[in-house]
C-alpha cells in the first residue's frame, strides 16, 4: 500500500489520460513547459513550482520502465484519480510524487525522482561576455562552478545539468537555469557578433592622415586614418568583434565611426596659421 495522502498524479498533471501514448504525453508536456517556463512567466512563483512538477511528471512517463512501475503503484491506492486538467492545480497542493514499487513480493522501496530544477539570473559585462567567465553559485546549500561561455547572447538562459536540486531516493540532481543579464559599456555596442564604437580624432590627423590607438576587446590596436577623411568615416577593423557563441569560428568585425575632434583654446601662432590656411583656400577657391 502506498503510504501518501497527495492529491495529483502525474498523469494530472500533464493533463493526460492514464492510458496516454507516448507522443501525446511528449506533446502535453511540450505544450505546457512552454506556458509555464519561467522565462514567459517572471516573478510568477506558482509558474516556476507549476514548471518543476511539468519536469518531474515528464521524467517518469516519459520512461517506459518507470511508467509501467509508476502505474503498478497506483493501481495500490485506492483513489480517483480520473480528473485530468492541470488547470485547477494551485499552490499548496500535494502531488504524488513519493511511491512505492511493489515487485514480486519484495520489499517496497521509493521510486528515484529527480531533483527539482532551479534558476537564478547573472549581470556580468560587456568584456565578461566576449571572454567568458567562470562562476560560482550556491543553490539549496551546494556549491557548484558554471562555466559561461563566450559570446553569450543577452537575455540569454543558460542550463547545466546536474546543478540544481537534489534528487529524491538516489534520483539525479534536477538542473540549473541562469538567465544572463549584460551591462551597457561605454566603449561599445554589440549587434550580434559585431561591435560598434565612435572615435574622436585630432583634425590635423583626419587632414593628413596618421595612426591612432582603438580600444578592443583584445586591448589597444592601431589604426590608419586616411588623408582627408571627413566627419562620420567608418573604418573597419576585421575579427576585433565577438565571438560566436560556442563557436570557434572566426569572430566579428569592430566598426569604427571617426568623429572630428575641434581643437580648443587656440595659441595665438595657431589662431594665425589657421587664418593663413584660410586665406589660402579662398584665394584658391577664387582663382578655380
Amino acid at each position: 500500500m502506498i503510504r501518501t495522502d497527495m492529491k495529483k498524479t502525474y498523469y494530472q498533471i500533464l493533463g493526460v489520460r492514464r492510458d496516454a501514448s507516448p507522443s501525446e504525453i511528449k506533446a502535453a508536456y511540450r505544450k505546457l513547459a512552454f506556458k509555464y517556463h519561467p522565462d514567459h512567466n517572471p516573478n510568477d512563483k506558482k509558474a516556476v513550482q507549476k514548471f518543476q512538477l511539468l519536469n518531474e511528471a515528464n521524467e517518469i512517463l516519459s520512461d517506459p520502465e518507470t511508467r509501467k512501475e509508476y502505474d503498478r503503484s497506483l493501481d495500490l491506492l485506492d483513489e480517483d484519480f480520473s480528473d485530468t486538467s492541470f488547470e485547477v492545480f494551485e499552490e499548496g497542493e500535494d502531488v504524488i510524487i513519493n511511491f512505492y514499487f511493489s515487485t514480486s513480493g519484495k520489499k517496497r522501496k521509493k521510486a528515484p525522482v529527480k531533483g527539482p530544477d532551479l534558476f537564478t539570473q547573472i549581470t556580468i559585462t560587456l568584456m565578461q561576455a566576449a571572454k567568458g567567465l567562470t562562476q560560482k553559485f550556491t543553490p539549496e546549500g551546494r556549491t557548484v562552478r558554471v562555466t559561461i561561455p563566450p559570446g553569450v547572447e543577452e537575455f540569454s538562459t543558460l542550463v547545466y545539468a546536474g546543478c540544481g536540486g537534489e534528487g529524491k531516493h538516489g534520483g539525479p540532481y534536477g538542473n540549473l537555469h541562469v538567465r544572463v543579464t549584460i551591462l551597457p559599456d561605454r566603449r561599445w555596442k554589440r549587434i550580434d557578433t559585431d561591435l560598434y564604437m565612435t572615435l574622436e580624432v585630432d583634425l590635423y590627423v583626419m587632414i593628413l592622415g596618421g595612426d591612432v590607438s582603438v580600444e578592443t576587446i583584445d586591448g589597444p590596436a592601431k589604426m590608419k586614418v586616411d588623408p582627408g577623411s571627413f566627419n562620420g568615416t567608418i573604418k573597419r577593423l576585421k575579427e576585433k568583434g565577438f565571438p560566436p557563441f560556442k563557436n570557434e569560428g572566426k569572430r566579428g568585425n569592430l566598426y569604427v565611426t571617426l568623429i572630428i575632434k575641434t581643437p580648443r583654446n587656440l595659441s595665438a601662432k595657431e589662431k594665425q596659421l589657421f587664418e593663413e590656411l584660410a586665406q589660402l583656400s579662398q584665394s584658391s577657391g577664387a582663382s578655380t
